[in-house]
């Protein structure tokens, strides 16, 4: 049966020993329907996933008379997604799935998990696209697609790129055991060699780029033919994510150079591009090209507060995300909780990793503030050597006294560390607190303080 719904996640009480407390800190996204999930909405300003909800839903509709072929581009809205890395995007867009599952199949897809780790072109994207539909009509819907079309696309690849397909083939015979259509394992392996940094792989891109137009065609031919299998009224939704993983001028000539490519694939799509490309675009602003919506890390303070300052709605939600999988008031000491949320400076993932490594030091049964110290201490080991060999230490004393980047490229390498964070509100920079107990910086901000 096609699995269209998923199984309510387990209720979990909250972890009463550091070791359990360790474990339920994992930042791993959460699945769609998890107990642990806390809406950080309100200290954000607001939720973005019932927007990025009301997008597909209030799209036009698929002409179901010419199978999508003549509909208008409208009706596969391309949205990216942008925020920080570990703010929560992967865990909202968990949700949104689940929020969408009556009208879309969601296929989700982390890019970095399938293509290679450091670069890719758009025809591997498109590709990628294609491979990972045809699992998830195979493995998760159960309905897989017809072999045929597997094969046409299989001779069309191989026509291009002069792929010695018979040996591929024999490989993926030879271990299939009959698993797998053969076609399907010959994808399989196609990108598995296109994750490698072998020349193989670039003689196979470079052929791929001199017809990037056919390939997007292919592709729409695939999801055409999974749509059809899923019911009326229903249809695709690609997420991929991970995309911030890449540098910005990687994803700028995918989805700035091939932006003619992605918006032909007739298909609804949310993607999640590094948001350094929405601040200081590589080349045409995207949002010129896609629907664009953007989520910041949460606020633990207002903008006018001091650093080190606690305000709800952010210092209250953080404390319950915290307390969803740890009894805080059991295992923490008192002023604990408040520590850590003060120390990760609102972001999701930096809380939850504080919290493991304090719980490492703990030598007790509850975690106390020498645990904490010895985290920060451990983390200031690192920490302080790479700012003070990044050369931003000026920029660093900007944006804490300004609260807003300045025009250095150098302002989105402190983004990109997490070295500033960007809050909701008046839209206002605030330095990683954990930054600002580097000496060099703080000495840097008292100096500017004084003259």
């Amino acid at each position: 049966m096609p699995k269209h719904t998923t199984s309510p996640a387990p209720v979990l009480p909250p972890a009463t020993d550091l070791t359990a407390a360790y474990r339920a800190c994992s930042p791993l996204p959460l699945p769609p329907d998890h107990d642990w999930y806390v809406d950080l909405g309100p200290a954000r300003e607001g939720n973005l996933r019932p927007v990025l909800e009301r997008r597909f839903r209030a799209k036009p509709p698929v002409d179901p008379d010419t199978s999508g072929q003549e509909s208008g581009q409208e009706s596969w809205p391309k949205v990216l997604f942008l925020g920080m890395r570990g703010s929560g995007k992967s865990t909202e867009l968990n949700k949104l799935a689940a929020t969408l599952r009556d009208a879309f199949e969601v296929v989700r897809i982390d890019v970095d998990a399938r293509l290679n780790a450091s670069e890719f072109d758009i025809a591997e994207l498109v590709l990628a696209v294609a491979v990972e539909v045809e699992r998830h009509m195979r493995e998760e819907v159960n309905k897989p697609l017809e072999e045929a079309l597997l094969k046409d696309i299989q001779t069309w690849f191989a026509t291009v790129t002069r792929e010695k397909v018979e040996e591929r083939l024999r490989v993926v015979q030879a271990g299939g055991e009959g698993k797998v259509p053969v076609a399907a394992g010959f994808f399989g392996s196609v990108m598995g060699m296109l994750k490698s940094t072998s020349t193989e792989r670039r003689s196979v891109v470079t052929a791929l780029q001199r017809f990037p137009g056919e390939l997007v065609t292919l592709c729409n031919t695939l999801v055409r033919s999974a749509e059809a299998k899923l019911g009326e009224g229903r249809e695709l939704l690609l997420i991929l994510d991970n995309l911030d993983r890449y540098p910005p001028e990687v994803v700028d000539r995918a989805l700035g150079g091939g932006a003619d490519h992605v918006q032909g694939l007739k298909v609804c799509m949310v993607l999640t591009p590094p948001v350094d490309l929405l601040i200081n675009p590589v080349g045409p602003p995207l949002t010129g090209v896609y629907a664009t919506e953007v989520m910041h890390v949460p606020s633990i303070r207002k903008a006018t507060e001091t650093p080190g300052t606690l305000s709800d709605p952010g210092a209250r939600l953080l404390r319950e995300l915290l307390a969803k999988r740890v009894a805080v008031d059991v295992l923490f000491e008192r002023g604990v909780a408040e520590r850590l949320i003060e120390l990760s400076g609102g972001h999701p993932r930096l809380l939850l990793d504080l919290t493991r490594e304090a719980l490492l030091r703990e030598n007790g049964d509850r975690l106390g503030m020498d645990a904490v110290d010895a985290a920060v201490r451990a983390q200031l080991t690192l920490l302080r050597d790479q700012v003070n060999n990044s050369g931003l230490l000026r920029l660093l004393v900007h944006a804490y006294a300004k609260q807003q980047l300045g025009p250095d490229q150098g302002y989105l390498r402190l983004l990109f560390n997490r070295w500033v964070f960007k809050h909701n509100g008046q839209d206002w920079y605030a330095v990683n607190p954990l930054v600002l107990l580097v000496p060099e910086v703080s000495e840097a901000i008292r100096a500017a303080d004084a003259g």
